[in-house]
């Protein structure tokens, strides 16, 4: 169990001291400071403790004592074989001092057990010097306690963790910072801190920022504000941006600021529980993520905007996003109401699911997704506040809408069950459709409370509209969802509330156990018939399952073999890494679809996952220390009645929980997770990077042993039914990539004779591209190029790009016509080669340096109008437009050239150059004006070079083995 802690310092109306409030929050609790029905009183704020210091970064989160119970079970890391197997729930008892002012609209409390939360164990420190010594020691798996103090300003850079390196305060929210920055630094988490700033800041600083291409980053559980002093002009609370990756923002409590989060250029973003309240303009903001997680957030009461303001609950804007989730979060207006709810512009969104979520606004944009391709928005809740701003409030989307209710008025002709969705009205208390007669008083306007929304029963709300979501929040659960007009559901890259089935229901310990006449020499008949009570085995994927991209997930159909109602699932795990969400074995669909008695195990950063639901509730069994190249056993047991989970025959928790899958229709992947795929079909996100082995399914709840001996006994049968391809000698050519230019072999330069300098081409002239090159510096100093194609400020439109060494700092320039933006890494060694890939896209720019991201932003360069010089080993950047011309050379080597139109990823670039360095059949050439096609495809190599048209198309065509495949239940072992 996860407890999260709220500050000690409250007041209501300036009236509430310390020891006024003391509760634990329960499930449907609402709290003081969002749900009370004060009618325009002010709501509770936090007292900040004075510190002393400015900050210019991005921002924090919050939460605080004895406030919340999450349905998750986690142990300590696995340091060995052995693991913990306590599965106790130790929680600190309420204090007089704790008092409920996080999660307003929390999400569902399900029970739960945890590893002891006892008072945190670790390297204790007391000071800011002793905190930054720790972590100068740190290796990966250390948690630091800090003893309560101001800690003032924390800046983590360029720490490479192992794994996660925990911050934590011994006293919940004990500890302060001024401000918290993570910078190229990997596997942190920071948990249950204040972060205090004693300024109101600028508007562009952020008090908790993840940047610069950090990755598995949790902040959890803290507290995050400006000065309290009403002034709401200046900070972002959390923020991430130029290419942070895997970061989680989960559980916080944000404050006395302007924006409450923002996320910028960020992969596998998980946003999930937190509390925004007391700000100047927008709740959440999201730029250009992807594989993002919003879900079961609350926004902001309570909001004091500058003049001409826009005000937005979760906005979208200025970049385009894709795979992103928006799923359970809550925003009730307590002072104002003209405040738009998930909005969607200026960019194009791609498989976005909307869902479940609670807004109340007077603005006509309830939902709104201006431009996007496979967007769903479906059974979500939007009414309006009659008197103030529009009229009306809808769900209006670039895609399919459907099972929404949303509030309309009276007179209009869509009023009532029109178009797969449910719209109300407020003007008329006597004519149809009035929300008094689906709500308890949805029409009560500004200071709306959960309470006020509360289903008429047996009216449509119970099947339109976020029904499962509100009575969660209400404490009434949810129902099982059906939802038959589904017709496309987008993935969910980041759904960490999806829990694998693994319940086993029976028990069978039987000491008379008669002997097995399996008949051994059948080797498709894998159970044992003469001992029930044992279980039989139902399915079985012998050997080792390769996965290092999503062709490699093996998807199994439905079948009713599975439809039990106890079970065992076994198998052997290696990740090849660890970092992110990585998928192990699933039967899931999207939130509880199909029934939801749904089960996934994954992997998150190196912490296993695994998750169960029963259509009503989660239940959530963790360990943490997994570790890269190590092989686990995982067993997973369920019945109707109890979930337990074991790595490597030990248990590492267990619950009461009703798991079954005596109704689940879902198809299984081993090696993915299917948690947002539509119910009763394929779909799959988030491949694993490394080998699933021996994988069995029973129909019993079996121990560890007992599921040894039944596979033992029935022995597997021949691995032919299983999916992997027949290997050929002479597989079918990888698709060809088209290459514009190519300079292969080395390129020894120390004059400017020695610079390639390469004049414009049309067939430069690209709207996208990827370029690469291998460099190796003969000595460091000053300034030296590396390729460049540049001219004076943004002559020639401005659309450049340089790249080149500054002493021992490589640095990678974009120009779009009116900016900068430029990526920086320190550290290059002389005589070391180092290959360098940069991307752009006319939306989008990244560089890669040995094939790791040193970051990517939304930046608008493109070729598609550059007329200058291109420069190899040298910089134009100081030469007329379109005009030949140099400088700073290089002194060193640089080889294998490469510019290629698409943007493509390192495997792809270091294929093509494996490709050409060994005089493959697949041979490329420069493209020029004179010859249109890309790229050359002969029988037998040819120089480098050479330019002639593509001899045959249809070679380049994805071959079957390249294609993801579905398999049936005749593919695998099924009794």
């Amino acid at each position: 169990m996860t407890i999260l802690h709220l500050s000690p310092d409250m007041r209501v109306d300036g009236n509430l001291t310390q020891n006024d409030l003391g509760t634990t929050l329960q499930p449907g609790d609402e709290t003081i400071a969002a749900l009370a029905d004060q009618d325009g009183q002010d709501a509770p704020q936090i007292e900040p403790t004075p510190t002393t210091a400015e900050t210019d970064t991005l921002g924090p989160e919050l939460t605080e004592p004895d406030a919340i119970t999450l349905s998750t079970i986690e142990t300590e890391p696995l340091a060995s074989p052995e693991v913990d197997t306590s599965g106790q729930t130790i929680a600190p008892a309420p204090s007089d001092t704790d008092a409920p002012v996080m999660a307003a609209f929390a999400a569902p409390v399900t029970e739960t057990a945890s590893a002891s939360l006892a008072a945190p164990a670790g390297i204790t420190v007391r000071s800011a010097d002793e905190l930054m010594k720790a972590l100068a020691s740190a290796r990966g798996g250390e948690t630091i306690v800090l003893a309560d103090g101001d800690y003032g300003s924390l800046s983590i850079s360029g720490k490479a963790f192992s794994s996660y390196v925990t911050i934590t305060s011994a006293t919940p929210l004990g500890a302060t910072f001024d401000d918290i920055t993570i910078s190229n630094s990997s596997f942190v988490r920071i948990d249950g801190v204040h972060v205090d700033s004693p300024s109101n800041g600028s508007g562009a600083a952020s008090l908790v920022h993840v940047t610069g291409g950090s990755h598995d980053v949790e902040i959890l559980n803290n507290e995050v504000n400006g000065r309290v002093d009403g002034d709401y002009s200046g900070y972002y609370g959390l923020s991430s941006s130029e290419g942070a990756r895997n970061v989680t923002f989960a559980n916080n409590y944000v404050h006395d600021v302007k924006n409450g989060g923002a996320f910028f250029n960020t992969d596998q973003l998980d946003v999930v529980g937190n509390t925004i309240d007391y700000i100047g303009n927008d709740s959440f903001k999201f730029l250009g993520v992807k594989n993002t997680l919003v879900e079961n957030n609350t926004g902001a009461r309570n909001i004091f905007p500058s003049d001409g303001a826009h005000l937005d609950f979760i906005q979208f804007q200025g970049s385009d996003s894709s795979d992103v989730v928006i799923r359970g979060n809550v925003f009730l207006p307590g002072t104002r109401s003209d405040v738009q709810g998930i909005f969607m512009d200026d960019a194009r969104y791609t498989n976005i699911l909307i869902e479940q979520n609670i807004i109340v606004t007077s603005m006509i944009r309830g939902i709104s997704v201006s431009s996007g391709s496979n967007v769903v928005a479906r059974n979500n809740t939007v009414l309006d506040v009659q008197g103030t701003g529009s009229k009306a409030t809808f769900v209006i989307v670039d895609g399919e809408s459907y099972g929404n209710i949303q509030g309309g008025y009276e007179n209009f002709s869509g009023l009532g069950e029109k178009g797969g969705n449910l719209t109300l009205q407020q003007t008329d208390t006597d004519s149809p459709w009035h929300y008094d007669k689906f709500f308890a008083n949805a029409d009560r306007g500004v200071g709306i409370t959960l309470a006020d929304l509360a289903p008429v029963d047996g009216s449509l709300v119970e099947k339109y509209g976020a029904y499962d979501r509100l009575q969660e929040l209400l404490g009434a659960g949810p129902t099982d969802p059906t939802d038959p007009t589904d017709p496309t559901d987008p993935t969910d890259p980041t759904d960490p509330t999806d829990p694998t089935d693994p319940t086993d229901p029976t028990d069978p310990t039987d000491p008379t156990d008669p002997t097995d006449p399996t008949d051994p020499t059948d080797p498709t008949d894998p159970t044992d018939p003469t001992d029930p009570a044992k279980g039989k085995l139902l399915f079985g994927l012998p050997g080792a399952v390769a996965i290092n991209s999503s062709t490699d997930v093996v998807e199994v159909a439905p079948d009713p073999t599975l439809e039990i109602a106890a079970g065992t699932i076994s198998f052997t795990f290696e990740a090849d890494r660890i970092g992110g969400k990585q998928g192990l074995l699933a039967r899931d669909a999207s939130y509880y679809e199909g029934g939801g008695n749904h089960l996934s195990a994954y992997l998150d950063g190196d912490r296993l996952n695994v998750r169960f639901q029963d259509g009503k509730g989660d239940q959530v069994i963790s360990v943490g220390g997994i570790k890269a190249g190590t092989e686990y056993d995982l067993q997973i047991t369920f019945d109707g009645t109890q979930v337990e989970v074991f790595v490597d025959g030990a248990s590492i928790g267990s619950a009461d929980f009703s798991m079954t899958w005596t109704d689940n229709a879902e198809y299984m992947q081993i090696g993915g997770l299917g948690w947002a795929s539509k119910t009763g079909q394929p779909g799959f996100a988030y491949p694993l990077d490394g080998t699933i082995s021996n994988v069995a399914v029973a129909d019993a709840r079996l121990t560890p042993t007992e599921m040894t001996d039944l596979i033992g006994k029935a022995g597997w049968p021949d691995p032919d039914p299983t999916p992997d391809p027949d290997p050929t000698p002479d597989p079918d050519p990888e698709p060809a990539l088209d290459v514009v230019y190519s300079q292969t072999g080395d390129i020894v330069i120390s004059s400017a004779a020695d610079v390639v300098e390469e004049a414009p081409t049309a067939a430069l002239a690209l709207q996208e591209a990827t370029i690469a090159l291998t460099f190796a510096a003969d000595r460091l100093g000053g300034t030296q190029g590396l390729l460049a194609r540049d001219a004076s400020y943004y002559q020639g439109g401005g659309n450049h790009l340089s790249a080149y060494l500054e002493g021992d700092t490589l640095n990678v320039r974009f120009q779009d016509g009116s900016g900068d933006r430029v990526f920086r890494f320190d550290g290059i060694d002389a005589q070391t080669e180092y290959d360098l890939q940069i991307t752009f896209d006319g939306a989008r720019v990244e560089v890669f340096l040995d094939g790791t991201s040193l970051g990517e932003a939304a930046f608008g360069t493109t070729w598609a109008k550059n007329g200058e010089y291109m420069q190899i080993g040298a910089l134009g950047w100081a030469s007329d437009t379109g005009k030949a011309g140099f400088g700073y050379v290089f002194d060193g080597t640089i080889s294998d050239v490469y510019v290629v139109e698409g943007v493509h990823g390192t495997d792809e670039i270091a294929g093509l150059i494996a490709s050409a360095s060994a005089g493959d059949e697949m041979v490329f050439a420069s493209r020029t004006a004179d010859s249109p096609q890309d790229v050359l495809l002969l029988t037998d190599p040819v120089e480098p070079g050479l330019t002639a048209p593509l001899s045959d198309p249809a070679l380049v065509e994805p071959t079957p083995e390249q294609q993801t495949e579905t398999f049936g239940a005749d593919d695998f072992l099924f009794a």
